[in-house]
């Protein structure tokens, strides 16, 4: 990073009259000045010092573009996915319910309070998001880290900018929703008395 032409002169002069090849400088221009004026301005310069400069800003601004889509992309295919597993899943699970209304209602005519039912339910959703989210970070981690082992990428680097508040979010809301989907059929079930529950056949 230099800070006046005098400091980029001095350094042509001490590494790059006798050097070969390609040399790279990342120039941080003030704030406030137009990306134009300061294109102009570096253009100026090294043609007066003999240097040759390439400017990529349309070509970065591209990449950007074209990463941000196949970001969004993958984002959209992965919530449909995801929305499509919970259907079935809640569908299954509000299945198995209904076809368990006779042994509910038996266990309600014995003295098992709705409350009890509810917490049941409760823990087994509890359980089932945990091993669920767990199993989703491991499968997770342990993609990036294979990737990163066979493309030599640096892991750090691979995870630069990782929205981790987001991930987290992620895993909480998908934690909720699983164990909600155990609850609220259960909750359905307490409308009906024990008596219309046991002669519920399958």
């Amino acid at each position: 990073l230099f800070r006046s032409h005098n400091e980029i002169r001095s350094f042509k002069i001490m590494y790059m009259s006798s050097g070969y090849g390609t040399t790279d400088f990342y120039i941080n221009a003030k704030e406030g000045l137009s990306k134009y004026d300061v294109d102009t301005t570096l253009l100026v310069y090294a043609r007066s010092e003999y240097m040759d400069i390439e400017f990529y800003h349309e070509s970065n601004q591209k990449l950007l573009k074209d990463a941000i889509h196949n970001i969004l992309l993958v984002c959209l295919l992965g919530l449909t996915a995801v929305l499509l597993a919970l259907l079935i899943f809640a569908n299954t699970i509000t299945s198995d319910i209904e076809q368990e209304r006779n042994k509910i209602g038996i266990l309600q005519s014995l003295g098992v309070s709705n409350k009890q039912l509810i917490k049941r339910q409760l823990y087994i959703g509890l359980a089932v998001s945990g091993a669920t989210i767990i199993l989703a970070n491991v499968m997770l981690w342990l993609t990036v880290a294979l990737y990163s082992a066979f493309t030599d990428v640096v892991l750090g680097n691979l995870l630069w900018g990782y929205p981790w508040m987001l991930h987290i979010l992620a895993c909480v809301v998908l934690g909720a929703i699983i164990t909600a989907l155990y609850v609220l059929p259960m909750k359905s079930i307490q409308k009906y008395l024990p008596i219309e529950n046991i002669k519920t056949r399958k």
